[in-house]
């Protein structure tokens, strides 16, 4: 009966993913919306599919637009579609493990959809592929693991740090000494930006630094996890949870890093780790007691706060409602 009834509930949490999937789908205009129609008639000026993938910012988009091939300016929405759609069906690779499926797609739609779905898709698209990747590398399923981490590369470049992250023997690391892997990774974030440099992608906003501001939701993010390891200790959860958790802290402390050298970089990661920290909270196993759900509940405030206060100082919710067309 217990399984009837959360089998039941990832079902509505589908149909709500598959509401957001068609609406971002079929939107016209909204934030980064003519950028990527710039890059939709750009990647039409050229002809085959290697050479679409080649002058693509990243090889998936190449791709979609290739096997799509709009013609028109009205068959833009296909590739919209296109992405949406193939950001859905990876949902389905994961959507089992969320024992609060319901709250997870409410508050994605909410909450991050705004700038993602309706504004960053090569990032959307990557990150649920990334999340793909960490259900089936957790469970050994390696050929899985294989093809959805490649897909989550080719989607948004951004991604292969936390793939590389995510391997047996880097996390091996982490377990080892915890306390070191963290200070020497947040000492290569800090001293990276030479790296970052040599990617064509990051050459617009490279020297973009971050004013004191931009700490605050990182922060805000790491007192999160304080709190969310308060919530899953003496807890018995699955190698996937676990696995997320670990990303998010680590990927928080690579965000804390970059912040101040390459805003934008440091930023980008710390929303992949935002998605992240909603698929643990909504996978965790946990003690139904007073103060296990008050942990939780403070834990949702928390995640909450950062990001209302994005989608209303950057206008995304009334962004992505002008945008809707259907």
């Amino acid at each position: 009966m217990l399984i009837k009834k959360i089998r039941f509930f990832q079902v509505i949490s589908l149909l709500i993913l598959f509401t957001v999937a068609v609406l971002s789908g079929y939107r016209i205009g909204g934030l980064d919306y003519y950028q990527y129609v710039s890059m939709i008639k750009n990647i039409q000026t050229v002809d085959g599919l290697f050479s679409k993938i080649l002058i693509a910012k990243d090889p998936m988009f190449g791709i979609v637009v290739s096997l799509v091939n709009p013609l028109r300016p009205d068959a833009y929405v296909n590739v919209f579609t296109v992405v949406a759609m193939l950001a859905f069906l990876t949902k389905l690779s994961f959507i089992w493990e969320l024992k609060r499926a319901v709250i997870f797609s409410v508050l994605y739609f909410i909450l991050i959809a705004p700038s993602l779905d309706f504004a960053a898709i090569r990032a959307m698209l990557g990150v649920f592929f990334l999340i793909g990747f960490l259900k089936f590398y957790s469970q050994r399923s390696f050929i899985l693991a294989f093809i959805f981490g490649f897909f989550s590369v080719i989607s948004h470049v951004s991604m292969a740090l936390p793939i590389l992250l995510s391997l047996g023997f880097v996390k091996g690391v982490y377990d080892w000494n915890r306390y070191l892997f963290v200070f020497l990774f947040f000492l290569f974030g800090f001293l990276s930006k030479p790296l970052f440099a040599l990617f064509k992608n990051t050459s617009t906003y490279i020297e973009v630094g971050g004013t004191y501001l931009a700490f605050v939701p990182v922060l805000l993010l790491i007192i999160n996890l304080l709190v969310y390891s308060q919530l899953v200790k003496n807890e018995r959860n699955t190698n996937f949870n676990n696995l997320v958790f670990y990303l998010v802290t680590i990927l928080t402390v690579f965000s804390l890093a970059m912040l101040h050298n390459v805003v934008i970089i440091g930023m980008r990661y710390m929303q992949i780790a935002q998605v992240l920290l909603l698929v643990a909270l909504c996978s965790a196993n946990f003690r139904m007691t007073y103060n296990k759900f008050l942990l939780w509940v403070i834990s949702f405030v928390i995640f909450c706060i950062p990001l209302v206060y994005r989608n209303v100082s950057l206008n995304l919710w009334s962004e992505m409602l002008k945008s809707i067309n259907l």
